[in-house]
C-alpha cells in the first residue's frame, strides 16, 4: 500500500473517533502562554500547520543560521521562557536545544522516533544517524503526525482541531509529492555534487544519487587527497553543477569550481526566507533548482 495512503487513512481514523479521549469543545483555545517551540525552519512550519489559530510556535534557529554552529545566546534563552515543549531533529543535529529546554523547564521531543534513518555519509560519523530526514514529503508527513500526537496529548482541549489541521495539511503535502516527482521525473543526469552530506534522503526518494560532496564532513574543508577522489567522482558522473547552501560560507568552492570548470547552485535545506517562506515553498524550489541545472 502506497505510504501516502497509509497516512491518510490514520489520519482519517483519528480525525473521524474525534481523538476518542479527547471530547472537549474545539472552540476553547489553549492558553497563550501554552506554547511550543521548533529548532529549525521546517520543523517550525510543519509545527505551524498543525497547531493552526491554537497557540504561538517560536522558531529557535533564526533564518540563514547554520544549524551547525548556531550556539542560543541568553537572550535567545530568556526570549523562549514562555515555552513548554521544543520539537527538535536528533540529540547530535540540535543538541543546542538542550540548554534553552534545561533553563525553562521545557520538553524536548526529538521527531526521529517514526522515521527509518540513514547512516551519516559524514566521514567521522558513519555510524550514526543522518539527521536530515526533513527533507522527503513522506518522512514530513510522519513529523506531523508525531506532533500532533504529541499536542493533542498536552493539549487535549484542542486535540480535534489538530487533526482536522494534519488532514489538511498531509493532502497538501501530498499534493507536493506529485509535483516534486513530475518535475524531477524528466532530469537527464540524476547525480549531484553537493557541499555537505545533506541530501541523501532527497535524492533516495526522488531517483537521484549524490555521486559527492566537498565537505567530508561538516564545516570541515577536504583534504588534497579528498579532492583528487571528488574530482574523479565528478567526471564519472558527468556533473557540470555544485550544489552548496545559503547557511554555507562558499568561498572554499571558489577555485575548487573554477578549476574544474562547475557552475555553482544554492539547495537549501533549512528555507524561511523570501521565496521559501513555508515548508512546501523550500521542497518545490530544491526540486526546481535541480531540474534547472541538471
Amino acid at each position: 500500500m502506497n505510504k501516502f495512503i497509509k497516512i491518510l487513512i490514520l489520519i482519517a481514523v483519528l480525525v473521524g473517533l474525534g481523538l476518542l479521549f479527547w471530547q472537549i469543545p474545539s472552540n476553547q483555545k489553549v492558553e497563550s502562554e501554552a506554547k511550543v517551540a521548533a529548532t529549525i525552519f521546517p520543523i517550525y512550519d510543519i509545527t505551524k500547520n498543525i497547531v493552526g489559530n491554537e497557540m504561538d510556535v517560536a522558531l529557535i534557529l533564526p533564518p540563514g543560521a547554520s544549524p551547525h554552529t548556531y550556539e542560543p545566546t541568553p537572550s535567545d534563552v530568556q526570549s523562549l521562557s514562555n515555552v513548554e515543549v521544543v520539537y527538535a531533529v536528533s540529540y547530535e543535529f540540535d543538541g543546542w536545544a538542550n540548554s534553552i529546554a534545561q533553563s525553562n523547564d521545557a520538553k524536548i521531543v526529538l521527531l526521529d522516533s517514526s522515521i527509518e534513518l540513514m547512516l551519516s555519509h559524514d566521514t567521522d560519523k558513519i555510524d550514526d544517524a543522518d539527521p536530515h530526514y526533513w527533507l522527503t514529503i513522506a518522512n514530513a508527513q510522519q513529523i506531523a503526525m508525531t506532533i500532533t500526537i504529541d499536542l493533542s496529548r498536552r493539549y487535549p482541549e484542542s486535540a480535534n482541531n489538530f487533526a482536522k489541521n494534519l488532514s489538511d495539511y498531509s493532502q497538501e503535502l501530498a499534493a507536493t509529492d506529485e509535483q516534486i516527482r513530475s518535475v524531477l521525473d524528466s532530469v537527464p543526469n540524476k547525480n549531484l555534487i553537493t557541499m555537505h552530506n545533506a541530501w541523501y534522503y532527497f535524492a533516495q526518494e526522488y531517483g537521484l544519487n549524490v555521486a559527492g560532496a566537498f565537505e567530508p564532513t561538516a564545516g570541515r574543508e577536504p583534504t588534497p587527497q579528498y579532492l583528487i577522489e571528488l574530482i574523479d567522482a565528478i567526471k564519472s558522473a558527468e556533473v557540470k553543477t555544485l550544489y552548496s547552501e545559503p547557511q554555507l560560507d562558499n568561498a572554499p568552492l571558489e577555485s575548487f569550481i573554477k578549476d574544474n570548470n562547475l557552475t555553482l547552485a544554492i539547495l537549501d535545506p533549512i528555507g524561511g526566507v523570501e521565496g521559501r517562506q513555508s515548508y512546501i515553498q523550500l521542497m518545490l524550489y530544491n526540486a526546481q533548482t535541480i531540474a534547472q541545472n541538471q
